[in-house]
């Protein structure tokens, strides 16, 4: 039986997943009991967080606190990546470039985070790129429109 062939990935491709892996991870870790309130208060974006996003205007009100709605995005994001890295003559004929949008997202700088601070920054990013008009949302939404997409998670 032949192998199956796993592409390479550059050294930004790979940490691009590792980052958000990370913010899964840290989401997971640190979600909040009920009791402690962190979840309860909502504050304005910080310039801090509006530099990890990326995008200073979002200006959101982001909840402090692990936001668990957030999992299946990130890992919908994940799931995009490896797609692209599996069958990028697919997803750029539909003008799908995940990875470009991640860094233009400024994605790498979850890496400076950790623990809450890493748990804020993603849920603050996780705000603006998974808002209904960002490009990394609609390359998402376009994503699973593709042939190859729906084979692979058994939809055709």
């Amino acid at each position: 039986m032949k192998q199956v062939p796993i592409p390479n990935a550059t050294n930004s491709q790979k940490g691009i997943v590792s980052n958000l892996a990370d913010a899964v991870l840290a989401l997971t870790a640190l979600t909040p009991s009920p009791s402690d309130g962190t979840t309860s208060h909502s504050t304005r974006l910080s310039n801090n967080a509006s530099q990890v996003a990326g995008y200073p205007a979002c200006g959101e009100s982001v909840a402090r606190g692990a936001k668990p709605e957030f999992l299946p995005r990130f890992e919908q994001l994940i799931n995009g990546l490896v797609f692209e890295l599996f069958f990028p003559d697919d997803l750029h004929r539909a003008n799908i470039r995940l990875f470009d949008a991640c860094e233009k997202a400024g994605i790498a700088k979850l890496a400076t985070f950790k623990g809450k601070a890493l748990t804020d920054a993603a849920n603050d990013l996780a705000t603006c790129i998974f808002a209904n008009d960002h490009p990394i949302y609609g390359m998402l939404f376009d994503l699973q429109g593709l042939d190859v997409v729906r084979i692979v998670e058994g939809r055709e």
